[in-house]
């Protein structure tokens, strides 16, 4: 149940990034992320008091949740933005394939979890399909975009170190429901908005979403209900329960997802790359589920 909460956060997010990738470009980047934080702050904070799960929570928690939004849906996003723009999502999405490494790793560490030999096996499969991947994108481009792509490597360091963090709240606090940490996590990430908005750029939210047209904004919004609320309250419920390793490992196939929906937007075929990638995905899940 849990891997399908993450692959389910995985999609959302996944069709999400073009909506993203679009404003980030139309608009900008930090725009775009903290009306992503906006909306995910109202509609988690709905949600908590809809369901009841406002359980009092200690300081220290908070500390963890809010740091955790601050590196992980602040700065994480403001980099993975840019790098949409640069790279694309697909491209963008491929380096969080060394996220399993990072979080098993802190996973062993922190939380005594063991890696198994069939989990070591699903996540090599994961892995194995975005190297498929990876050489379809270099046969198309020919070359990759090295400043797009420390980009993406600070996206994938500042997001897995926000994983930990909030894991080790739930650790620390197994009353902690997701809809509440989300909400703790996307007011760390408005604070860290609010600071940049008044020491390094103005983002002008309303003003630049009253510019938008009636459809746009629908889109806009739509976008970040999908890729942000639903895709985390599905992703941080699954990690509350699931192993942080295989969990990640599943949540890497984003840049196949993210070239599914490019195929289906613009009425183009799946490369062979691409279905081979799938088969490995596939069987990577297979071997997850039994182990």
């Amino acid at each position: 149940m849990t891997y399908a909460l993450v692959i389910g956060a995985n999609l959302c997010f996944s069709s999400a990034t073009l909506i993203f990738s679009h404003f980030s470009k139309k608009v900008s980047i930090l725009w775009m992320n903290t009306l992503k934080a906006t909306v995910a702050t109202v509609l988690f904070a709905l949600t908590a008091t809809v369901m009841g799960v406002w359980e009092p929570v200690t300081w220290t928690d908070l500390l963890w949740l809010g740091s955790s939004g601050l590196i992980g849906l602040c700065l994480a996003d403001i980099f993975m933005l840019k790098a949409f723009t640069i790279l694309g999502p697909g491209r963008t999405l491929i380096l969080f394939s060394f996220q399993p490494i990072l979080l098993g790793l802190a996973g062993y560490f922190l939380f005594g979890q063991s890696i198994s030999y069939m989990k070591m096996i699903s996540i090599l499969f994961m892995i194995g399909c975005l190297l498929v991947f990876v050489q379809e994108r270099k046969q198309m481009s020919g070359r990759w975009n090295f400043s797009g792509f420390i980009e993406a490597f600070f996206a994938m360091i500042f997001d897995t170190t926000g994983i930990i963090l909030t894991r080790v709240a739930y650790e620390n606090s197994h009353a902690l429901a997701p809809a509440a940490s989300n909400f703790y996590r996307a007011v760390g990430a408005l604070i860290g908005f609010f600071v940049l908005n008044f020491t390094w750029k103005k983002i002008e939210m309303v003003a630049n979403f009253n510019k938008l047209e009636g459809k746009q904004k629908i889109l806009a919004l739509v976008g970040c209900t999908i890729g942000c609320y639903l895709s985390l309250m599905l992703y941080l419920t699954a990690l509350k329960y699931s192993h942080l390793a295989a969990a990640s490992a599943l949540s890497i196939t984003g840049p196949l997802f993210a070239a599914s929906f490019e195929c289906v937007m613009n009425k183009t075929r799946p490369s062979k790359y691409l279905i081979g990638a799938f088969a490995l995905f596939i069987m990577g899940v297979i071997v997850l589920s039994l182990s």
